[in-house]
């Protein structure tokens, strides 16, 4: 499903006040409302205005107009105004969702706040950029054009290359299609799919130029990770690239606790309209507490330990102010900046435990500070300010120069026959034994099926099985496979051990239970290439290949043209 009916879901769920009838014809109105009065402009001089509204209407709605327009150019290609509509209204969906699962039910608020953007007001009438008084219908035609020059790009380096989209991206495309279909017929109550395209999107949009728009979008991605797996280094070059930079892909297992100095200031002076202030002497005194209290701390050799002596100190007597983080596997690269020195020096031990100082340089607007002798800032360090401190106690490393391996999986799900709906403390439900007991039988059912099938106990066969058997649908079209599977992976514990398991061979099959289920598990391979190499390569590949982008974007032009049946009055809510 599409960001944009995700989110019309979430709308009907939280239930509006009006009906998707209401909410449809308001559209249709807004949209003849604006189309209305340009194109009325035009035939007013042949035809009274009673005439030119129903005959607005008839054309308007049928959406000739916007498929004959030019909204657009890209490459010296003519982009219409329901093409053009296809990426401006994603563009706005996709800003939204980024912002939802940022901000979450607070994305109104945040955004009223922090963006001066308001989901209830026509994007058109609010200002993005105060310096230039670009509006944010502005930022998201721009965002349009930029997604449009992208693909067209894409697409024509794919048409070179003669690329083309294999069956399984054909089939996600149809059942995409087909589920919007539903979505529009069964859940807003549409006539049809074109009419809850034209509705959404830009009257003219129809199942056949939305599903060449898809065709387009998934083409250019498709050819662009064509590109980027076709990229491939020698050990000299995977070499060069690494030198400077090795601990970057080493992993580290390390706990930490970090202590603010606000968690130990006292009770300060209240004025009488409740504010609280505090002395800089008093600030300092609570920096000196927090220092202490982690050197304190510096006692515990395992982050069992370190959790229970938080857990009692005196700041998490009323609430959780502090605690203590167990962090596994981190790579080198993505490790917190001011721990990073300390935790890859070369000489680390398991039990190493040190203390961290979290401070900051100041910055300050005050005119005076400005005035300050040039020379004495040269001989003067400026002054840091402690925020905090942290304790960080080292686990382990490992260089990851381990196997990868690939595996297939048919997976029998746990059923919640009775529909009890009872769950543990986690969340998670709760089946009963007789229910498990179905899962498993079906599991080892299928297992005996596939080795009475024709041609004998092979990856083939067990693919076949797969594809139609499997509850888990994300990998039922490539036969149940997993790829590249490391011991840091985000896998159920179950899953991965039997993955991993360093005395696991080729062709090795076994069912064995999950939270989810029963899997029926094939062990593939293991890949010649380690772990490491395989982060590095990754790494070069996503440098080399936007390098590659960039250049070819360079050539890509692009420009706006007609944006009258451009809907950048749009109400973000009311998408």
């Amino acid at each position: 499903m599409s960001a944009s009916n995700k989110k019309k879901l979430r709308k009907e769920q939280a239930s509006t006040k009006m009906t998707e009838r209401q909410t449809q014809e308001q559209k249709e109105a807004k949209q003849l409302k604006r189309y209305t009065a340009a194109f009325v402009t035009i035939i007013a001089l042949v035809l009274v205005a009673a005439i030119a509204i129903l005959t607005v209407r008839g054309i308007v709605q049928s959406g000739k107009l916007q498929l004959n327009s030019v909204a657009a150019v890209v490459n010296g290609k003519e982009i219409n105004a329901v093409e053009l509509s296809y990426y401006y209204f994603d563009a706005i969906d996709e800003a939204y969702s980024n912002w939802y699962s940022q901000y979450g039910t607070n994305t109104e608020m945040y955004l009223q706040i922090l963006e001066g953007l308001s989901l209830s007001k026509p994007l058109e009438d609010q200002i993005a950029d105060t310096k230039t008084g670009k509006t944010w219908a502005d930022e998201f035609v721009e965002t349009a054009l930029k997604n449009a020059k992208r693909t067209y790009l894409l697409c024509d380096l794919a048409n070179k290359a003669g690329f083309k989209l294999d069956e399984e991206k054909i089939k996600a495309i149809d059942a995409q299609i087909s589920t919007q279909e539903l979505y529009a017929t069964y859940i807003y109550g549409y006539s049809s799919f074109d009419k809850f395209l034209g509705s959404t999107y830009c009257y003219g949009a129809n199942a056949e130029n939305f599903r060449s728009y898809l065709e387009m979008n998934v083409l250019a991605e498709a050819y662009l990770a064509h590109y980027t797996e076709s990229l491939s280094y020698n050990a000299d070059q995977i070499g060069e690239y690494v030198k400077e930079k090795q601990n970057d892909y080493n992993s580290y297992t390390y706990s930490s606790v970090y202590l603010s100095y606000t968690y130990f200031l006292g009770e300060g002076t209240k004025d009488d309209k409740g504010n609280v202030t505090y002395t800089d002497a008093e600030r300092d005194a609570a920096r000196a507490v927090a220092k202490k209290t982690a050197e304190d701390l510096l006692s515990a050799k395992t982050f069992e330990d370190l959790e229970a002596a938080v857990k009692v100190l005196s700041i998490n007597k009323d609430k959780t102010n502090a605690k203590a983080t167990a962090n596994k596997n981190v790579l080198g690269s993505k490790l917190p900046a001011l721990m990073k020195d300390w935790l890859t020096d070369a000489d680390r031990v398991k039990g190493d435990n040190s203390v961290i100082v979290n401070d900051y340089v100041p910055t300050t607007d005050d005119k005076e500070d400005d005035k300050k002798d040039e020379e004495s800032k040269d001989k003067e360090e400026p002054e840091r300010v402690i925020n905090g401190y942290y304790v960080v106690l080292f686990e382990g490393m490992n260089d990851n120069k381990v196997p990868t391996v690939d595996v297939h999986h048919l997976l029998k799900k746990f059923v919640d026959e009775g529909n009890n709906n009872k769950k543990d403390d986690d969340g998670k439900v709760i089946y009963t034994d007789e229910e498990k007991k179905a899962a498993k039988e079906k599991a080892e059912k299928l297992l005996k099926d596939w080795e009475a099938m024709e041609g004998g106990k092979t990856l083939e066969n067990f693919k076949k099985l797969v594809e139609k058997n499997t509850d888990d649908t994300g990998s039922a079209s490539t036969g149940g496979l997993f790829e590249n599977i490391t011991y840091d992976q985000n896998y159920v514990e179950p899953f991965l051990n039997w993955c991993i398991d360093e005395n696991r061979k080729v062709g090795d099959v076994e069912i064995i239970e999950t939270e989810y289920g029963y899997h029926i598990m094939y062990f593939a391979e293991k890949n010649e290439m380690n772990y490491r190499d395989l982060l590095i390569t990754n790494d070069m590949r996503t440098e080399d290949t936007q390098k590659w982008y960039d250049e070819q974007f360079k050539t890509t032009t692009g420009s706006i043209k007609d944006l009258a049946w451009i809907a950048t009055d749009a109400i973000i809510a009311e998408r």
